[in-house]
């Protein structure tokens, strides 16, 4: 079907209405807008996104509901791709992401109804800007796409130093950036989780700056709910750290600090939309060393189903299940703990670890920091847990055992298990001996399908704390 040039005749569905932005002469734009001239989807604009230079709005109308995507791609590139949804609409406003820093795209506006009608607009143009803030450099070094999980990877960036700007970013296949999020020019700690929730929605937490709070963002960068409010200086009494996710009924899970006597110490706790606190968990009055030492709990997860915790002792190499009702410790498992070690592994037990996470069926993967004194070297390490029997068995690794993959990290670090039973990890840090940040994805018999090694634009060292992998947010077109 022709849908004409707007004058004329065209189908009832669409506004025959010329562009809503002026065209200065024929054949020219706004520099900002591309070509507006009027076509089978007139009335199209193109709207900055100042949040994030990266991406772009595309708004139009339509007489009656319609689905909307934008099919978009580089100037000088082969590759063509597709975002928007399937909800019909009058009012059609597609966020256009997956595009790379500095480059010119062509953008075009496709709206549908009916047993395959469509139509479609004039080709547009949008050249996206380059990253407002220190930016790292993503070396793909190794890029298996028949072997890896399909998706984009979610990262926070630390440069430089362990308490840069808060800044979390999208990556695709190619380790491109393709979307980001900055707090601005506040400093902060470096340890902030990152997810994504609620479809394209992304939720970031834990040490997010001073007087700033934790945040869930569109991809507009648009603020949709904020958490707590953190102090005004770092590491006070209740400065949230390391852990903030959205539990699956909708509430928030996360970890601050606390003093008592004198000492710093955790508190796990639950809170709902409203900020109203759940449920809570003083770790001092559950675990004598918290008198003693600082424990830097470095994860807590919930278990629902269950109606049971664990918390994670970073400084004491220890995972403590809880009841969540009375706030008993069920077990405590590391070295000379509650569980037995099965195996005749040489070196089984991790060492001041960092995300351990219990898998959905049951085993337990941990991203095994080491020690410089005890155990300098890092690796990625799954056990087989035997809640009733207390035992535990190491049942994967990443170097293979009797390896050893040239790297250390004293801290950071964090390890998921993808849908297609690959392991993606993040490791490295900005910090002392430690190597540099570095994203893997390997397969269960350990063979690296995807690898990004990252540095600061001077060669120096630049990380990430936690990492997750995202299903892409565009269809790549044929």
């Amino acid at each position: 079907m022709n849908a004409g040039n707007g004058q004329e005749r065209g189908p009832a569905l669409l506004r025959a209405a010329w562009c809503a932005v002026q065209v200065v002469a024929q054949g020219l734009c706004l520099a900002t807008l591309g070509c507006m001239a009027p076509a089978g989807i007139p009335d199209v604009e193109i709207l900055d996104v100042h949040d994030c230079l990266l991406v772009c709005r595309v708004t139009w109308k339509t007489d009656e509901p319609a689905s909307s995507w934008v099919e978009f791609g580089p100037v000088d590139g082969d590759q063509r791709f597709r975002v928007g949804r399937d909800e019909q609409t009058t009012d059609h406003d597609v966020v256009v992401v997956g595009m790379h820093a500095g480059t010119d795209h062509d953008l075009q506006a496709v709206s549908t109804w009916g047993e395959g009608e469509e139509a479609r607009s004039e080709v547009l143009s949008f050249t996206t800007g380059y990253l407002p803030f220190e930016s790292a450099v993503f070396d793909l070094t190794a890029h298996d796409p028949d072997r890896m999980q399909p998706g984009w990877t979610l990262v926070n960036l630390v440069v430089g130093n362990g308490m840069p700007p808060a800044v979390v970013l999208m990556l695709d296949e190619q380790a491109e950036p393709v979307w980001y999020h900055s707090y601005g020019a506040v400093e902060g700690f470096s340890g902030l989780q990152v997810s994504r929730v609620g479809g394209d929605q992304v939720l970031i937490g834990g040490n997010v700056p001073p007087g700033r709070s934790p945040r869930r963002v569109d991809l507009a960068g648009r603020i949709l709910w904020e958490g707590p409010t953190q102090p005004d200086e770092p590491a006070q009494d209740g400065s949230m750290h390391h852990v903030f996710q959205q539990l699956p009924g909708g509430n928030y899970l996360g970890m601050r600090f606390e003093f008592v006597d004198g000492s710093l110490d955790d508190v796990v706790f639950e809170i709902d939309e409203g900020l109203d606190t759940i449920w809570e968990w003083h770790v001092a009055d559950h675990i004598p060393e918290a008198d003693q030492q600082f424990l830097h709990g470095n994860m807590a997860q919930l278990d629902l189903d269950g109606d049971a915790a664990y918390y994670h002792a970073r400084n004491l190499s220890t995972l403590y299940k809880l009841d969540r009702a009375s706030g008993e410790l069920a077990w405590e498992l590391g070295e000379g703990r509650d569980f037995e070690m099965l195996g005749d592994h040489p070196d089984p037990w991790f060492l001041r670890g960092h995300a351990p996470e219990i898998l959905p069926d049951g085993n337990l993967l941990v991203h095994d920091n080491g020690s410089s004194a005890e155990r300098p070297y890092t690796r990625i390490m799954e056990y087989e847990l035997d809640q009733e029997a207390r035992t535990i068995r190491p049942v994967w690794q990443y170097p293979p055992e009797g390896t050893r993959d040239e790297w250390f990290s004293s801290v950071w670090g964090d390890a998921d298990r993808l849908a297609n039973g690959n392991t993606l990890f993040a490791s490295g840090s900005v910090f002392g001996s430690d190597a540099s940040g570095r994203l893997v994805e390997v397969t269960p018999s350990g063979e690296v399908v995807w690898q990004v090694e990252m540095a600061s634009d001077d060669g120096g060292p630049a990380g990430t704390y936690m990492v997750e992998r995202i299903e892409p947010l565009v269809e790549e077109l044929p």
